[in-house]
């Protein structure tokens, strides 16, 4: 297992602990210098033990091999942002899953065969099954694939017209964007990603006040990140359920200059439905 040493330095230097205060009863000193410098760990334990301390999740920390099954999962997440379900069923299709040696490998595997059941074939108990079986692979290192497979159990649930099933996979996703651990992950673009489908799958549940609080928080954090990923869908999004002609303005923008032809369209005919005239692009 490769580790970031870096990131374990920075973090720890900026919450100005020693070394060997971010040891203390969990290692020794050597080890932490070993971790920082060499990018070596002695077992995952003391790893769990130390991004506690740091406040951080391990996932960011852990940096795969760049082995086949590596490179096509770093691919099919690529797809998940783009919502290419088709591109996902063609990539996993290349994996053979007996030769996945590490339980990480074998939940994303899960993740993304049920991704395809649920957004390409609509086949939502075998959705439901192979998230199961991915969120019960037991990572110690991945809050936010739980996030998600919980919010696509959601989905799933909200397919087949069970509404108090999908809610209470929602609520669980909830608590952990609440938690500590979520808060302090500097990956913005799986924050963004997690704070749109929430946001979908409330207002899919008809809870409007739910689902704005989200996509409030998604264009929050965009600001905040300067990550843009996704700000044309919050702010879509937002016009849909406000009477807001900024936010409709706004993603008809943003979707014209990231050359998002799904947002432009929406926004215009959601315009025309309003009876607001939205300017013509120019490029």
């Amino acid at each position: 297992m490769k580790i970031s040493g870096k990131t374990i330095k920075a973090r720890r230097k900026s919450l100005g602990l020693s070394q060997s205060e971010l040891a203390d009863e969990i290692c020794t000193q050597a080890t932490i210098s070993l971790i920082e410098k060499k990018d070596k760990v002695p077992s995952m334990a003391i790893l769990i033990s130390i991004c506690d301390r740091l406040e951080i999740n391990v996932d960011t920390v852990i940096r795969e091999d760049e082995d086949l099954a590596s490179t096509i999962f770093k691919k099919a997440e690529k797809c998940v942002f783009n919502k290419d379900a088709q591109g996902i069923q063609d990539l996993i299709a290349k994996i053979d899953e007996k030769k996945l040696t590490n339980s990480q490998q074998i939940k994303q595997l899960y993740f993304y065969q049920a991704y395809v059941e649920l957004k390409l074939h609509k086949n939502y108990d075998k959705a439901i099954f192979i998230y199961t079986r991915a969120y019960n692979v037991d990572t110690h290192m991945n809050d936010f694939l739980d996030s998600l497979i919980n919010l696509y159990i959601s989905q799933a649930y909200i397919g087949k017209n069970a509404t108090e099933e999908a809610e209470i996979y929602a609520e669980q996703t909830r608590e952990i964007i609440e938690s500590k651990s979520f808060q302090s992950n500097d990956n913005s673009k799986n924050k963004l990603l997690i704070f749109s489908s929430i946001a979908e799958v409330y207002e899919d549940l008809k809870q409007r006040d739910q689902a704005v609080a989200y996509l409030k928080m998604g264009i929050n954090e965009s600001k905040t990140s300067k990550n843009y990923f996704l700000l044309d869908y919050f702010y879509l999004e937002l016009a849909k359920l406000e009477d807001d002609e900024f936010g409709l303005l706004a993603a008809y923008v943003i979707g014209d200059i990231i050359d998002n032809q799904n947002t432009v369209q929406e926004a215009l005919k959601l315009a025309k439905k309003k009876k607001i005239n939205l300017p013509k692009s120019k490029f």
